[in-house]
């Protein structure tokens, strides 16, 4: 599979998932082990709990500038409902076109994870095995 494929497999995990899923957490940390990314994979206090945590869940938002796009800055929204809970990645520069990424979940922290996995895979190139 390609680094995009993995990511967008993983956000629809996180966008199917009840609740927190410590299996779950493990494979994004594992990607992003892979990906170079153990920072991102490790908190203070350990391997995160992407799932379960909107502060591990927000880790996930990219950082890096797309590439081919000019200098502008990555933010996230989050909308939750009794039922339902909305989360969406954008990347905005002022160009009239934006990235924007978004998922319903189950929890906050799981919206979250998806939408910023499915930010991860549009800008994901595939990998070197395929």
């Amino acid at each position: 599979m390609t680094d995009r494929a993995t990511l967008l497999a993983l956000a629809e995990r996180c966008e199917q998932a009840a609740g927190p899923d410590r299996e779950l957490d493990a494979e994004i940390a594992r990607f992003l082990v892979l990906a170079g990314a153990e920072d991102i994979a490790r908190s203070r206090y350990g391997w995160s709990y992407f799932t379960a945590s909107l502060d591990a869940a927000v880790t996930l938002v990219p950082v890096e500038m797309p590439r081919n796009l000019r200098p502008g800055e990555w933010w996230w929204m989050l909308e939750t409902w009794p039922d339902e809970c909305r989360a969406s990645v954008h990347y905005e520069n002022g160009d009239p076109a934006i990235l924007e990424e978004s998922a319903k979940a189950a929890t906050p922290a799981l919206a979250l994870c998806a939408a910023a996995l499915r930010a991860r895979a549009g800008m994901a190139q595939p990998s070197s095995d395929t």
